[in-house]
């Protein structure tokens, strides 16, 4: 190859690179695409106030954003259905431009099944007087999940563009404006409701609350008393899921008595009244007639009367004893931290809750308390019913014998600065058992079964625990069984070995160290069934024990402990009788319990192996 032919081809080259360069910075990159195609359906939420569509019927339809709450201005005035407008936001929110289109790529038929000269709506998002976007929705696209649609330019005078989208206007927009009414009469969140009335010719119910899921109702007018939760949330769930079914324009709001709309016969009325958020709401409901499935009702942040079902409005005529509550107390255990139970009969009980354990004071000392009976004194005042709400008057205590309670029970709770009590009087006849709040002037009717689980006796709120070791500590197991020779087991932790002594006999050999293991747990977790309040008579059947039972034990934690021994004796409460129940007793303690024979049975059970005890 010449020179000069070298020459020409690198000038063509260099026109090529030159020509690509120069074309590159002509046409707009994949970024600048993607911005330019995000531009044109970009809008400012923040600002958008209303959104105005034409219908394919021609029809206005407009939302309007009023607060926090959005608003169907046109064809009808009421409050919008936050769930479909929340999608229609969404889907605004959403749009993706798939293609750019022009009309000079589509024959006629082709641009007639876009649906873009009839289209489904046309939509403007408007802030004020500002069209922030505009554009026309047609027929679904070709792809799944896309519609056509064109689009107004922001600036004067620029050209109607046309685009095949990625959204789901389409399906919603087609749809009634009467669907876009909220069908809830009055749509609010549960835990946000701090107070609710009930107004009637009969008078007014009035219950409030802190705010929030686990704050407590208070029936606060005709009466000044605790609420019932459950039937006071019932009715407020049914307020809040009264479905709208009918809706027509409302000339005249109805009073109490009258007929909702224009005069005409009286009917029976209620107001309802609930506060929420710093805002209230009346609704004014018909009473419904016997059998029917539909009434009337007003409300007084929306114009239309509303038809409603009869089925949740009926249960909103209450009397004020379906509201209060009808359960002994309302306590949370494991808010308490002091409990008292006095009697006349005997010495206060007195208990405490530290660190999740509750303890009891006994002797001057504290010691654990039965858990198993703290939790059922606590299930017991949550969970039972009163019989009957006898009196809202503390007038006159005597005739219920709650001048001179035989019970009363007291406890405090956790940053709380005064006692709850609850106070138990019986008639004189002994026939009725009555409750009374101890601030309260209400007097409840209850059932004497109740009573047990209240012990008045400080030994009933013993904790059950009799002796707790663990075999880490554990030196020697000695059983007694009548005049049998006893059985010596000596037990090694350093090397969890058995060796043991039958009278005599060394029977290490025939030691079976899983059953050996299985009664040292055993006794590491005595536990008693009850303790006994007949100590004369126990002391003396344990003069002579059926079994005893001796334990060593020296800490294995700190290096020369003392060694320790504990006995134990266990004898029936019949002289000379396998009774069901049995007396038991450690050491030299005050206290005897009470142990099943099954459970005493455990510890006498074989430790040798199966062939040793065969021969």
């Amino acid at each position: 190859m010449n020179f000069k032919t070298t020459l020409v081809l690198l000038f063509l080259v260099a026109a090529v690179i030159a020509g690509i360069v120069g074309l590159e910075g002509w046409l707009p990159t994949s970024r600048e695409r993607i911005e330019a195609d995000a531009s044109v359906l970009a809008f400012d939420e923040a600002k958008l106030d209303h959104i105005e569509m034409g219908l394919a019927d021609w029809k206005s339809f407009v939302l309007a954003k009023q607060g926090a709450v959005w608003r169907v201005t046109e064809p009808y005035d009421d409050v919008a259905d936050p769930e479909r407008v929340a999608r229609l936001l969404k889907e605004l929110r959403e749009m993706r431009l798939v293609e750019r289109m022009k009309r000079e790529e589509f024959d006629d038929k082709a641009w007639h099944s876009t649906g873009l000269e009839a289209p489904v709506a046309k939509v403007r998002l408007m802030a004020g007087r500002e069209r922030l976007a505009s554009f026309w929705v047609g027929n679904p696209g070709v792809l799944e999940g896309t519609s056509y649609a064109t689009m107004e330019g922001v600036g004067e005078g620029e050209e109607r563009q046309a685009f095949v989208l990625r959204t789901g206007l389409h399906a919603l927009l087609k749809e009634a404006p009467l669907l876009w009414r909220d069908l809830k009469l009055l749509r609010l969140p549960a835990e946000k409701v701090t107070r609710v009335r009930f107004i009637s010719g009969d008078g007014q119910i009035e219950v409030a609350r802190e705010e929030g899921e686990r704050a407590e109702w208070r029936l606060v007018k005709p009466l000044q008393t605790r609420g019932s939760k459950e039937r006071i949330e019932e009715r407020l769930a049914a307020i809040l899921n009264l479905d709208v079914v009918g809706a027509e324009l409302a000339t005249l709001a109805a009073g109490p008595g009258e007929a909702a709309v224009g005069g005409g016969a009286p009917t029976d009325t209620l107001k309802v009244n609930v506060e929420a958020g710093g805002a209230s709401y009346e609704l004014t409901i018909t009473k419904p007639a016997e059998g029917a499935t539909s009434t009337t009702a007003l409300a007084s942040h929306r114009r239309p009367q509303f038809t409603i079902s009869a089925k949740q409005a009926a249960m909103l005529w209450c009397e004020p004893n379906e509201l209060r509550d009808e359960y002994l107390a309302r306590v949370e255990a494991e808010a308490v931290r002091e409990l008292q139970i006095r009697s006349a009969a005997f010495p206060e009980v007195d208990l405490k809750q530290e660190n999740n354990l509750w303890l009891l004071r006994r002797n001057g000392r504290w010691e654990p308390a039965n858990g198993d009976r703290v939790a059922r004194f606590f299930e017991t005042l949550n969970q039972t019913k009163v019989r009957e709400f006898t009196s809202d008057s503390a007038a006159e205590l005597t005739p219920y014998g709650l001048d001179k309670p035989f019970l009363t029970l007291s406890w405090l709770e956790k940053e709380s600065e005064g006692k709850k009590e609850l106070l138990f009087g019986q008639s004189a006849d002994q026939t009725g058992f009555y409750l009374k709040g101890g601030k309260e002037p209400f007097i409840y009717r209850i059932s004497a079964d109740v009573l047990p689980n209240f012990p008045p006796d400080a030994l009933k709120w013993k904790g059950r625990g009799v002796m707790r070791f663990s075999q880490f500590d554990l030196k020697k197991i000695t059983l007694a069984i009548g005049s049998a020779p006893s059985i010596e087991l000596a037990y090694n932790a350093v090397s969890a070995e058995w060796s043991g002594r039958a009278g005599d006999q060394d029977v290490t050999a025939m030691i079976d160290r899983v059953k050996a293991d299985a009664l040292a747990g055993a006794l590491g977790r005595l536990s008693a069934d009850d303790w006994s309040r007949s100590l004369g008579e126990a002391l003396k059947a344990l003069e002579k024990p059926a079994v005893r039972i001796q334990v060593a034990l020296q800490s294995a934690a700190q290096a020369g402990a003392p060694m320790k021994q504990h006995d134990l004796k266990f004898a029936p409460t019949q002289e000379g009788q396998d009774t069901a129940i049995y007396y038991g007793r450690l050491d030299e303690q005050p206290d005897v319990f009470y142990i099943s024979r099954e459970a005493l049975r455990g510890f006498l059970k074989p430790v040798f192996k199966d062939d040793a005890t065969r021969r």
